[in-house]
């Protein structure tokens, strides 16, 4: 017989047990790390192909992309992360999956807000943009106004150096040029039938523009201290009544027409006076068509 030790029986393997779900999340952790690191690495490794620079300190335009070196094979190697390492689907690991989609819901949740919030800042931007647009235009038109008007007060202000007989002549030659009369009662100007054209028996003047008024805005407009009285005058034909209404409509038609043109409605008093008032003979025609008039009477305030 042998003394030889009988054989011992062959060991089985130990059982491997199921990993955990903290050693899975583990494992996740750990490849993520590998990965980011490797990503930092094939980062740098790129900048510096891409931005060589000669021995001079100037870059050389003759280098083209590189061939992948040692360090890019171990980069590529490291991003190489094994299966296990990767996101878990729901069937894994239903928790972590969950997790992952709570979280992905909430970014998608985050960016729809956040572009909500650029679409209401756009629209207020375009909305304070109109605003203050509006607001410019409504102070050019006021700093337009307010230089119109002082470039009229300009024109009709006396020159500063003129004298007081140069104006007291230029004075006169403008009231020469309205046919003007010098009386006791102010400066007269008369407006005939001629030149007013007030149909028979009626107060309205003609829709055209009159010469005859022109010229009286004309002066008022030079000689901004004149103020006006208007007297309205009619024949003797008809009733005396009738005929004072129709004197004072008629100036009150001309003080109408003066404003109309631009002269201040407080420079300028109208009253009738009927026909007691005649400057001709109402025997003739021709001398009621001569008290069928207007009177200006013009007086430095």
């Amino acid at each position: 017989m042998s003394d030889a030790n009988p054989s011992s029986p062959a060991q089985s393997a130990p059982e491997q047990k199921p990993e955990s779900a903290l050693q899975q999340k583990s494992r996740l952790a750990v490849g993520f790390l590998i990965l980011m690191f490797a990503s930092g690495l094939l980062l740098v490794y790129l900048v510096d192909v891409t931005q060589p620079m000669t021995a001079g300190g100037q870059e050389d335009t003759h280098v083209g992309i590189a061939a992948p070196s040692s360090a890019a094979s171990t980069v590529a190697a490291e991003v190489s992360v094994e299966p296990s390492a990767r996101v878990p689907d729901a069937e894994s690991d239903p928790q972590l999956f969950q997790e992952t989609q709570a979280m992905r819901e909430q970014l998608t949740e985050t960016q729809q807000k956040l572009q909500t919030v650029e679409d209401d800042l756009k629209a207020w931007k375009e909305q304070q943009a109109k605003a203050l647009e509006s607001e410019r235009q409504s102070i050019v038109d006021e700093l337009a106004a307010i230089t119109q008007a002082h470039q009229r007060e300009l024109a009709e202000a006396s020159a500063p150096d003129r004298t007081p007989d140069e104006s007291l002549a230029q004075l006169k030659r403008d009231y020469a040029t309205l046919n003007a009369q010098f009386t006791d009662d102010g400066v007269l100007v008369s407006l005939t039938e001629s030149d007013l054209n007030f149909p028979m028996g009626g107060a309205a003047l003609p829709s055209e523009r009159l010469a005859s008024l022109e010229k009286v805005v004309w002066f008022l407009g030079r000689h901004q201290n004149v103020i006006v009285l208007l007297q309205g005058h009619t024949d003797s034909l008809g009733n005396a009544v009738r005929n004072l209404g129709l004197s004072e409509q008629r100036a009150i038609a001309v003080k109408d027409a003066l404003v109309g043109l631009g002269v201040a409605q407080n420079r300028i008093r109208a009253e009738g006076m009927g026909e007691t008032k005649p400057i001709a003979s109402n025997d003739t025609a021709q001398g009621r068509s001569r008290n069928r008039r207007v009177d200006l009477y013009l007086t430095e305030r």
